[in-house]
């Protein structure tokens, strides 16, 4: 009987364990779901100031490349004789 009683807490408490870790599992992936939102609102809604001025920095830059590129090859292309 007392084997059984000792048997049955190992059980009950690896099956708690077991829970335990579940839940803390889920937990922190949902933990991390609420962060990454909140980091995503953050920097839509500016009051990440550092986050929004490399995000516009970087973008900035790549912008003004790409229009830069762009007013290149239209140069190119009013340069080609028999161009439009």
């Amino acid at each position: 009987m007392e084997r059984e009683v000792v048997r049955m807490r190992r059980e009950n408490e690896e099956c708690g364990n077991y829970l335990q870790n579940v839940f803390a599992t889920f937990y922190i992936r949902v933990l991390q779901q609420t962060v990454s939102a909140k980091r995503q609102t953050t920097r839509i809604s500016g009051l990440d100031h550092d986050i929004i001025q490399l995000k516009i920095g970087k973008k900035g830059s790549n912008s003004v490349d790409r229009e830069k590129r762009k007013n290149e090859n239209l140069a190119k292309v009013i340069d080609t004789p028999g161009a439009v």
